[in-house]
């Protein structure tokens, strides 16, 4: 058992996918499939106040806990950028 388990985790880390975050199982179910689409991705893209693009990373189920997470996730690299550069727009919460 053993065996396949390291089998599995070391084909996942290939395809950058990732166990459960909680309980490090590496059964999973599709719980929504990726939706993504870069030619809608703005300066305004990662800011807290905006209306929602509506795309997301594939999320999966934890057969074992039932946690839903995305199976890949950005390198930290490329969210530091992406926060970075990001533009926010506080100008209706100034008037307050």
């Amino acid at each position: 058992m053993f065996a396949v388990v390291n089998i599995l985790s070391l084909r996942l880390k290939e395809r950058n996918m990732r166990n459960c975050p909680v309980c490090s199982s590496s059964e999973r179910t599709i719980f929504l499939e990726k939706k993504w689409d870069d030619t809608k991705l703005t300066s305004l893209s990662y800011a807290s106040r905006k209306a929602p693009e509506f795309m997301r990373h594939k999320l999966v189920q934890c057969a074992f806990c039932s946690l839903v997470y995305a199976e890949t996730r950005p390198s930290n690299a490329f969210l530091a950028d992406a926060y970075a550069t990001a533009d926010y727009d506080s100008q209706n919460e100034s008037l307050y």
